[in-house]
């Protein structure tokens, strides 16, 4: 198994290289500094994983994911600081497939690595598949949310069905009345509305 490292930061990058060493000694963890070295190592080496940093200079991990995008369908995971929720959409639709925040815990990577190369690596994900993650998923086909199995919430239409001058706070429409979960409650499969 070899596994590209893209990151400006070598000390970061020798951590996770001393981690995989201690735990996955069979693995070869390779390394670029920045957003051109990746492709060319990436070329060069034909990692069937790689670890992407988003904030580098010159080139953002942003743009190396586009890149790797138009002639690889490698599994991609983005290792950042950056832990807001638009940069993560944006890493997931530009067809990353995991998404990990710094500072990150050595087992955590570990097993998300090891999902991720256990789901393989069919076609992108797409707006209609099902979203998966810490026991909550988004299927947008059906438009239906779960937390750990258990439906929390009625479909919701899509934004396309909402009349023009829609206030967005009745975004979930009429179906839904005034119901709106605490997160702690969702987490202990407690559905009951609270004001």
């Amino acid at each position: 198994m070899k596994i590209l490292i893209v990151d400006d930061e070598p000390d970061v990058v020798k951590v996770v290289r001393m981690s995989f060493e201690v735990q996955e000694p069979t693995w070869e963890a390779i390394a670029a500094y920045d957003g051109e070295e990746a492709l060319e190592v990436f070329e060069k080496e034909q990692p069937e994983l790689v670890l992407l940093d988003i904030m580098m200079p010159e080139m953002s991990g942003f743009d190396v994911l586009k890149e790797l995008r138009r002639f690889s369908d490698v599994p991609v995971i983005m290792l950042t600081a950056k832990g807001n929720e638009i940069d993560k959409v944006m890493g997931l639709n530009l067809g990353a497939d995991d998404y990990i925040t710094k500072p990150f815990g050595h087992l955590e990577l570990l097993a998300r690595v090891k999902a991720v190369l256990r789901r393989g690596r069919g076609t992108p994900l797409t707006h209609e598949d099902p979203f998966t993650g810490s026991g909550v998923r988004v299927d947008f086909e059906t438009r239906q949310v779960s937390v750990d199995g258990d439906r929390v919430s009625a479909a919701v239409p899509p934004r396309a069905q909402r009349g023009p001058g829609t206030d967005p706070r009745d975004a979930a429409g009429p179906s839904l009345g005034p119901r709106v979960h605490r997160r702690d409650r969702l987490h202990q499969g407690v559905h009951q509305p609270t004001a």
